[in-house]
């Protein structure tokens, strides 16, 4: 048997990834449409629905910073109860694009999605299925806790508390 010896100088270049392989295979007009579509979606335009949500955040955040005993300073254990808010509409309708622009632009928010930028709130996503346990699981990790084992369902809440108060985050 032969094998061909390959000449470290003589090697072809990486790929190019996929989409940039597709791109280059557009014609001209469809390149103008798609650079359009592109420069269209970079600008964000404010509506009501955006002075909507912003209130509902900040009486939201007023909620949580309230103390509930006015005798003891303000602190992660004296302050009020988190309360949640649903935005619903259709599909494709800019429910995260909206919210993501709210969360871009709050003072209260300065740092969102960096995790080392003191940022009171994590996000935190889930693939399916959406249990309890990988809900919390995916919690202790989006705040910072860098465990690979998983933790039985009555431990992750409790780790989640005492990562709060480490990691800062009250959201």
């Amino acid at each position: 048997m032969i094998r061909k010896l390959v000449d470290p100088l003589n090697i072809p270049p990486p790929r190019r990834d996929a989409v940039n392989r597709l791109r280059d295979l557009l014609g001209p007009t469809t390149r103008k449409h798609v650079e359009f579509k592109e420069k269209l979606r970079a600008h964000y335009v404010t509506t009501e629905r955006d002075e909507r949500l912003k209130g509902e955040m900040e009486m939201m955040i007023e909620n949580v910073v309230q103390r509930q005993d006015l005798s003891r300073d303000v602190g992660d254990d004296n302050r009020g109860e988190g309360t949640a808010l649903a935005v619903m509409a259709e599909s494709g309708a800019g429910k995260t694009r909206a919210m993501r622009y709210y969360l871009a632009s709050s003072r209260f928010f300065a740092g969102y999605g960096d995790p080392k930028s003191g940022c009171p709130l994590i996000t935190v996503g889930v693939k399916a299925p959406c249990n309890l346990r990988n809900r919390r699981m995916a919690t202790l990790r989006a705040a910072g806790d860098g465990s690979r084992t998983e933790k039985r369902q009555n431990e992750a809440w409790p780790r989640r508390s005492s990562r709060s108060r480490t990691s800062r985050s009250c959201l």
